[in-house]
């Protein structure tokens, strides 16, 4: 036999079990538990805090079909921040087309000067990107409406963010739930804060038991994991009103599905007034307190 190949045969078992006995239980070791908590807090707040994160944004014009100039000159259709130039250009949307003429001709389109031309939307794969200093806009497609967002990467948001408020971590509020699967190809409807409802790729839903209670959640795809938006007592006082999200593994083998609730975040409509967060369906709100993951900010 090989000794060494028997060491590590036994090392890898023994890691994995460690792994499995920490995933699923977090009080067989909290103290690791509550490292992995603080990492995945630091990597929440460094990605809000990218240049072009969520923090950033500082505007967004919805668009109907037709022609918009923009600018920051008063006259304009969509007024810019003052700091922008008085005469921009115009876009024009019509029957899901977007077209750009140029006025000003050092605003520059995914990086070179800008000129008269076609662009593509968020919901093209990759939206065209205008550039003004700090200042980044684009356009957005959500349901069937489309509007600019623009953001500006010395936002007072992003610069000024140093921690999101917590509720003290808690082994209780990590739970073990069953996934339902729903269908391949299953659609549920989603509406967002502005009133647009749009389909969402259902994966199923999640039952889970807390104090005695069974309790569902319905659950999206969101890549290759799961995505339930979830709402509970303390929206509104604790915690961001609109609710809250939280992400899960799909399960590797059978169906069993853990439930960080001390991972729950706030919507980005939680910091900034520009964003378009999904709402939690009816069959999402939780009818008890949820005293863990981040509270609100404002």
């Amino acid at each position: 036999m090989n000794i060494n190949h028997s060491i590590r045969s036994i090392v890898l078992l023994t890691l994995a079990f460690l792994l499995l006995s920490f995933s699923s239980d977090p009080k067989k070791n909290w103290e690791d538990y509550l490292q992995s908590l603080n990492e995945w807090r630091v990597e929440r707040i460094a990605n809000l805090k990218k240049p072009m994160g969520y923090l950033s944004m500082i505007g967004l014009y919805w668009l109907q079909d037709g022609t918009y100039s923009i600018g920051s000159e008063e006259g304009n259709d969509i007024i810019f921040p003052p700091e922008l130039p008085g005469e921009i250009g115009k876009i024009t949307l019509m029957q899901g087309k977007l077209t750009y003429s140029s006025k000003n001709k050092n605003v520059t389109m995914d990086g070179t000067l800008s000129n008269d031309k076609n662009i593509s939307s968020d919901a093209d794969g990759e939206a065209t990107m205008f550039n003004w200093g700090s200042h980044f806009w684009y356009v957005i497609k959500r349901g069937e409406q489309y509007g600019i967002r623009m953001k500006d990467t010395l936002a007072e948001a992003r610069l000024n963010m140093t921690q999101i408020p917590m509720f003290d971590p808690s082994p209780n509020w990590v739970v073990k739930g069953k996934l339902s699967a729903s269908k391949e190809d299953s659609k549920i409807s989603i509406t967002n804060k502005v009133g647009i409802t749009y389909d969402s790729d259902l994966a199923g839903t999640v039952s889970f038991n807390l104090n005695g209670r069974e309790h569902d959640l319905i659950a999206t795809k969101s890549g290759d994991r799961l995505f339930i938006v979830f709402a509970d007592l303390t929206n509104g006082t604790k915690t961001y009103g609109g609710g809250r999200f939280l992400y899960a593994d799909f399960p590797q083998e059978g169906n069993e599905v853990i439930l960080d609730f001390n991972k729950a975040e706030n919507p980005i409509c939680g910091f900034s007034d520009f964003a378009t967060c999904p709402l939690p369906r009816p069959e999402n709100y939780l009818p008890f307190e949820v005293t863990a993951g981040e509270k609100r900010v404002r």
